[in-house]
């Protein structure tokens, strides 16, 4: 039997138990992922809902969007239009319109709410069928930061991302 300088050498070699980093990463990114689908798949519609019901799906959808450009490497991006907003996914043949689930179909806001944007600090107008979103996900770097207010007649709400 193998002795070593402090006894006698054990040559099977085991593993510490635990897990490692990697492994407690996918797991939680998993796990968010899996949150975001549901928060966005089973939260009923409200037709009365306000301005911070609006913002939640928002960053909801969004946080979802991130997670699926890092987990498949295609950058995902959210374009606002006049009247809401919808995400979008950068292919080799450029941009096109998210219709992989529910969480990234196109959403319209609700009747009588205005929204205001600034992408980076600068004031955007949303336009229409431009094709081209003012927010880019990578899931690796952040996104450009932007604010959203959201208003109906009776409150506002206003969203700062990152």
């Amino acid at each position: 039997m193998p002795r070593s300088a402090t006894g006698i050498c054990n040559s099977t070699v085991s593993r510490a138990g635990g897990l490692t980093l990697v492994e407690v990463l996918v797991v939680v990114l998993i796990g968010a992922i899996l949150t975001g689908v549901a928060l966005v798949r089973f939260q009923p519609f409200d037709a009365a809902a306000g301005p911070a019901d609006e913002i939640a799906r928002l960053i909801a959808r969004l946080e979802h969007a991130c997670d699926q450009a890092l987990l498949t490497g295609n950058p995902r991006g959210l374009e606002f239009l006049p009247d809401g907003y919808r995400f979008r996914v950068l292919e080799a043949d450029g941009w096109r319109e998210a219709r992989t689930n529910e969480a990234a179909a196109a959403r319209s806001w609700p009747p009588g709410f205005q929204a205001r944007v600034q992408v980076d600090g600068a004031a955007t107008v949303p336009g229409r069928e431009s094709g081209v979103p003012q927010i880019v996900c990578t899931g690796v770097e952040a996104p450009v930061p932007f604010m959203l207010e959201l208003r109906d007649s009776n409150s506002a709400q206003r969203l700062q991302w990152p």
